[in-house]
């Protein structure tokens, strides 16, 4: 189960379907990853009816759009639905990257790095070190 209470199962929909983006993009097959796009959305939207607009569908719907201007307010939605501190690390570390490449004013980053820094510092690892240091550079 996600942090946000969706099922195993249902998740595993929404892995699988991630995996297959991640393979047709892999493969420079532009129509198949389109077409898998597509279902990841579909699946997405049958989730959100079913468990309601939380932060793992919210955020992974955001991670696999193009354009940052329309990922931006579902990562900050997501943000503030937030329950767990897992859940904030991921929408933080997608929030972030976003609001870099879009320019947003440093003092807005600065403030969600600081958070992201928080929460890596009491259950991070090395990995999310790194992760953060790359945000901040």
């Amino acid at each position: 189960m996600t942090p946000d209470g969706i099922s195993d199962d249902d998740w595993h929909r929404v892995h699988h379907a991630a995996c297959d983006i991640v393979n047709a993009s892999a493969a420079g097959d532009e129509t198949l990853s389109e077409h898998h796009h597509e279902r990841l959305f579909e699946i997405i939207g049958e989730l959100e009816a079913l468990y309601g607009r939380l932060p793992s569908l919210l955020g992974t719907r955001a991670d696999f759009m193009d354009d940052d201007s329309a990922a931006i307010p579902l990562l900050q939605e997501a943000l503030v639905a937030c329950e767990d501190p897992l859940s904030e690390q991921l929408t933080l570390e997608s929030l972030i990257a976003r609001m870099i490449n879009q320019h947003y004013p440093d003092v807005i980053i600065q403030n969600h790095l600081n958070r992201l820094e928080t929460l890596i510092t009491h259950d991070g690892d090395d990995s999310d070190q790194e992760k953060l240091a790359e945000l901040k550079t």
